[in-house]
């Protein structure tokens, strides 16, 4: 096992959700590093099923920003939508020399955190990371768990902090485009699965993979619009790569619209349709499933697109 580097001894996780927990399990069992997770709901017990090697052990969690001390690393795991709601914990855990690492969906992290960590370096992370969560402190992941950060000095210290563990965390090169990608097949995919209550699986129906490749060719369009290396066409490839590692598996977005909850549509979707709109590129298909996913949202009355 690599270990993690030596200026890392305290990690604060805030937002314990499936994500939250599995990134949480490839850290606790360092002796090395003191990992504190911020909740809402308290527990004092860590089991992560699934990884090549099971984690069940004693965890610190708190659930009063009162109670959080500077952290060298702060893993923000929240949702986007509830990025304002974690302020306090921000506040609380960040320093000049804190690396904030936003593992998040969507893309902009750092303007959306930038504003609540002060002098502290935000790393955008992206995820590729199947989990499910049973209950607090409670999930199963799948593989592969990945994560990918630009290739710049404060993003290294993520990578280093990650060696060795089930979780594997690598500098992208080009990080506008592998965000892009990932957002891609988030913004098709999340929505006709969020539209239909289904799981990744539902891609195996021709209509259906018909559809979500549509709107990910027209989100594409918007990325190369960007400035994302990517190609018109790699749509297919994106939809046989969701089938191919989650298709059992249901997405944030449909698991928060079936509970009834705020769902990521606006981190998914609607910043798509805006910098689609920015850049005059069509998006007939996508504009459609975002207002209707919109829709279905239980603040719509609130909410403004």
């Amino acid at each position: 096992m690599v270990e993690p580097m030596t200026d890392i001894t305290s990690v604060t996780l805030i937002g314990p959700g499936a994500i939250g927990c599995a990134v949480a399990g490839a850290l606790v069992g360092r002796d090395e590093v003191n990992v504190t997770i911020a909740a809402r709901t308290a527990f004092d017990r860590l089991r992560v099923d699934g990884p090549p090697v099971p984690v069940d052990a004693p965890v610190r969690a708190i659930t009063d920003p009162a109670a959080a001390e500077v952290a060298d690393v702060v893993l923000l795991v929240t949702k986007t939508h509830q990025t304002a709601g974690a302020a306090e914990w921000l506040r609380a855990s960040c320093g000049p020399e804190t690396v904030v690492a936003v593992l998040q969906n969507g893309i902009g992290h750092r303007e959306l955190v930038g504003p609540l960590v002060g002098e502290a370096a935000v790393v955008p992370t992206i995820v590729f990371l199947p989990a499910d969560r049973h209950s607090p402190g409670r999930v199963t992941v799948g593989l592969p768990a990945t994560l990918q950060v630009p290739d710049d000095d404060p993003s290294r210290r993520i990578v280093d902090l990650f060696a060795g563990t089930y979780v594997n965390c690598t500098a992208s090169a080009d990080f506008h485009t592998t965000a892009w990608s990932k957002l891609v097949s988030n913004c098709g995919v999340g929505a006709v699965t969020t539209l239909t209550g289904t799981t990744n699986g539902i891609l195996r129906d021709p209509d259906a993979r018909e559809l979500c490749i549509a709107v990910m060719e027209e989100a594409i369009a918007v990325a190369i619009a960007d400035g994302a290396a990517l190609e018109a066409g790699v749509a297919d490839a994106l939809a046989d790569i969701v089938i191919d590692r989650s298709a059992g598996h249901m997405s944030s977005q449909t698991t928060d619209r079936l509970a009834g909850q705020p769902t990521e549509w606006e981190a998914r979707q609607l910043e798509v349709v805006r910098r689609a709109d920015q850049r005059g590129v069509a998006i007939p298909f996508l504009r459609a499933l975002t207002t209707l996913v919109r829709l279905g949202e239980p603040d719509v009355g609130e909410s403004e697109e």
